[in-house]
């Protein structure tokens, strides 16, 4: 079934490729045999999404925004890019300060003395789901105090 944000994305698409209501419901009807895209899977309304960024990108209306640590991955044995990112998200919600400078530090410092890791760049994909599990524990444990 599809998503709410798959929902989203397509109609803020459908509005930067200025598709009408009749040609955007063509569209779903002639590709999935569906008028209405809440009947979509959610593989189908990714295959849509794809067709309609690939079309906006060629016309110059839209840019795929690079996700944080793309660029490690394909890296076998290590943490993949989805992991880092959850890491890191997790790690500022345990934090007790926003400043962007001070959960950096202090996540390296959270790594480093109870991992022996340096940086996030640096974690194995085992390491990445105790990493995970050890914030986890954290936010329950900071959960409780409160």
């Amino acid at each position: 079934m599809i998503t709410k944000n798959q929902i989203k994305k397509l109609q803020t698409l459908k509005k930067v490729l200025s598709l009408s209501d009749d040609i955007y419901r063509d569209v779903l009807e002639m590709s999935f045999n569906v008028n209405s895209c809440t009947k979509l899977t959610s593989e189908q309304a990714g295959m849509l999404i794809d067709d309609f960024e690939n079309s906006a990108i060629q016309l110059g209306l839209w840019n795929k925004p690079e996700l944080k640590f793309e660029n490690l991955s394909n890296r076998k044995s290590m943490a993949t890019p989805k992991q880092l990112r959850m890491i890191e998200a997790m790690w500022r919600e345990v934090s007790y300060r926003e400043d962007d400078e001070f959960v950096k530090q202090s996540l390296r410092k959270f790594l480093s003395g109870h991992f022996y890791v340096s940086d996030l760049r640096f974690i194995d994909r085992a390491k990445a789901s105790k990493i995970i599990n050890a914030i986890k524990n954290i936010k329950k444990s900071c959960l409780k105090t409160s």
